[in-house]
């Protein structure tokens, strides 16, 4: 009994150790996400880190071209069911869809993550938040425009090394099924000359 006792007294000590451990390394990662360029601000709660960035610009590699893209707030939950959010602070755009906070990101903060998920699911399993971070603002600085969605980067406005504006953007324009309510293209609705309702 006494044997028992002691390996059982053991075995609390060593996973208090390790929890000791784990709370210094997640200290650790939030100082470092703390401490990068991109972090203006950042929020901790029982459930996630927010981090705020500073104005983020998207490099679009195959016509080489830079867009504004603003101050995000990355969501990044510590339970790895629940979903990462990101919200553009500066302002969404009518893009692939309306109020878009990134061409891949959409109004209610989901992102298309695409070639960015494998290492998202690592960082996340291993409660990796400076790469996860670092995952996700590189995501932010990027767009694919032979995709769907990337396509219309247009919608944000395209500037020079030093941040002005030489071209503002193109937002779509959207308009609303007064059927359903849906957001609709204005090309594929309807107005009747009747009543006036648009389909």
């Amino acid at each position: 009994k006494e044997r028992d006792k002691l390996n059982e007294k053991r075995e609390a000590i060593e996973k208090e150790k390790k929890t000791g451990q784990y709370a210094e390394r997640i200290i650790k990662e939030v100082e470092n996400i703390a401490n990068y360029k991109t972090t203006k601000k950042i929020i901790l709660t029982d459930n996630e880190i927010i981090v705020q960035t500073n104005t983020l610009y998207i490099n679009e590699e195959v016509e080489e071209k830079r867009y504004l893209l603003g101050e995000m707030e990355i969501h990044m939950p510590t339970n790895v069911c629940d979903g990462i959010r990101l919200y553009n602070l500066t302002g969404t755009r009518n893009a692939y869809n309306t109020n878009m906070h990134h061409p891949h990101v959409f109004a209610e903060g989901d992102p298309c993550l695409g070639s960015f998920s494998k290492t998202i699911t690592e960082c996340r399993a291993r409660d990796n938040f400076f790469g996860l971070y670092l995952t996700l603002i590189n995501f932010c600085r990027t767009v694919d425009i032979e995709d769907e969605a990337g396509r219309y980067i247009i919608a944000w406005d395209e500037v020079d090394e030093e941040g002005n504006i030489i071209c503002e953007g193109k937002e779509k324009s959207y308009t609303v099924c007064e059927v359903c309510g849906r957001d609709i293209e204005e090309e594929d609705a309807y107005t009747c000359n009747e009543c006036g309702r648009t389909i």
